[in-house]
């Protein structure tokens, strides 16, 4: 039913051999999603993991042609080659002006690229998403496109809903993170670590931050909170993480990049808070609405929902690539 609903808004602004070129996309994405090894609906024992745990690994939620086109798009992404000719919400770090074993990150950029917006805006991962969580329908808050070079250092521990779901009413229970890897990733290179349970605790329990964040996290005296778990990850498989976890990351002490696509997503029936952060912010338009333009609904449950801006964003990304997904 989502596929006609696309086919009803993009048709006419497609040329012929754009229409033709999307539909063979969307099979041979949903070829690669039906296949045996990726299960249709979420375990019992996954939901406990993330009821318990605070997140759930599960592989194979992006093809691997899909993460190596986009593996092979960065370099050109982080040179501010823009597929769409429009900038990034964030963009951190420049060629021959930042050190080479910095961590390079990008916020939304979706926006920007068509290798980024083919995942971050796929109904099937937002399904995903929504089946775990119980929603009625999932936007994407924002995407980030984060690349860990050897070298390269860690990320103190946070809670997600610090920068997310705080910005959003009603608060609890309205985000979830889906970390995506691009290739393998594991204590090695740098691969991201959580403090199981965490999602539980108080939410005054951050005294670790003010201390010195992740560091006195694992070295503290408490021995009980010292419980921090990497799970390695294959490519194209995704940890799909609470909004309250702590979680970080350790230095890249291998040969090997990391690079991981991170999707935070919103329930479809929030409001941005009245006075919400100086990023947030700038959305709130004097109604409080979550606009779509801003905040693209990516599935829905409802499925006469509209998708304007995902459905436009992916039809754009008929035109040739120069890498190619097979």
């Amino acid at each position: 039913m989502l596929l006609v609903v696309v086919l009803v808004h993009c048709r006419g602004a497609l040329s012929r051999q754009q229409h033709d070129a999307w539909l063979r996309l969307q099979s041979r994405a949903r070829t690669a999603r039906d296949g045996a090894e990726i299960p249709a609906k979420w375990s019992s024992e996954a939901r406990e993991a993330f009821a318990s745990e605070g997140f759930v690994v599960r592989e194979g939620v992006v093809s691997e042609a899909r993460c190596e086109a986009l593996r092979e798009s960065l370099e050109a992404l982080f040179a501010g080659e823009f597929d769409t000719g429009i900038f990034p919400d964030e963009w951190h770090w420049r060629a021959g002006l930042s050190k080479e074993h910095c961590v390079r990150e990008m916020v939304n950029a979706w926006k920007s690229s068509d290798y980024v917006a083919r995942i971050a805006l796929d109904p099937e991962i937002a399904k995903l998403a929504c089946d775990l969580m119980g929603w009625g329908g999932v936007r994407l808050a924002q995407d980030d496109v984060v690349w860990k070079p050897s070298g390269a250092g860690g990320v103190g521990f946070h809670r997600d809903s610090t920068y997310v779901s705080d910005n959003f009413e009603p608060r609890d229970h309205n985000s979830v993170t889906v970390w995506i890897a691009l290739e393998p990733a594991d204590a090695e290179n740098g691969g991201v670590e959580y403090a199981v349970g965490s999602h539980k605790w108080p939410r005054d329990d951050d005294d670790f931050a003010a201390a010195g964040g992740a560091k006195t996290f694992f070295f503290g005296s408490e021995e009980s909170r010292r419980r921090g778990a990497c799970r390695p990850v294959g490519t194209g498989g995704a940890i799909f993480h609470h909004q309250d976890i702590l979680h970080g990351s350790g230095p890249n002490t291998s040969t090997r990049p990391r690079r991981a696509l991170v999707l935070h997503y919103i329930r479809d029936d929030l409001r941005l808070r009245a006075k919400a952060d100086y990023i947030y912010g700038r959305y709130v338009l004097g109604d409080r609405a979550v606009h779509d333009a801003f905040f693209p609904l990516v599935y829905s449950r409802d499925p006469t929902a509209p998708t304007p801006t995902a459905t436009r964003r992916l039809c754009s990304t008929c035109r040739p690539l120069k890498f190619q997904i097979s």
